[in-house]
């Protein structure tokens, strides 16, 4: 009887030690999504005008020729929730490790001389 408990400890301990050495899963890189935004005037052309992402993915708005951008997300997934861009610069933001997942609305504001605009695209936050 003691050999057989003796065996069982030395078959779990080497089991136990080969799942120590075997190599982990590395975890994916986040993804660096760029949306395009044009027009300066309803409707503004977004694409992708809905973004799929996954947790910790970053996300870049730009605009070629408006004088900036504002782009307003929820603080339940993004971080930070609200970004800015001026002129030839990106407003960059990243999603929450723990964002809840589902379709979320945002809004795009676009401000060239005297005129603006606003539009509410999508982003969905997608399981990895």
């Amino acid at each position: 009887m003691r050999r057989l408990v003796a065996g069982g400890i030395s078959t779990t301990l080497v089991l136990a030690a080969a799942a120590a050495l075997a190599p982990c899963k590395k975890p994916e890189e986040p993804t660096v999504h760029q949306v395009s935004i044009s027009g300066t005037a309803l409707p503004l052309t977004i694409t992708p005008d809905t973004l799929e992402v996954l947790r910790r993915d970053e996300v870049q708005w730009s605009h070629a020729t408006a004088d900036s951008i504002i782009v307003f997300l929820e603080d339940a997934y993004a971080d930070p929730a609200q970004v800015r861009a001026a002129k030839g610069q990106t407003a960059t933001t990243k999603i929450k490790r723990n964002a809840p997942y589902r379709r979320y609305k945002y809004a795009v504001g676009v401000f060239a001389g005297d005129s603006s605009a606003i539009q509410d695209p999508e982003i969905i936050v997608k399981p990895r």
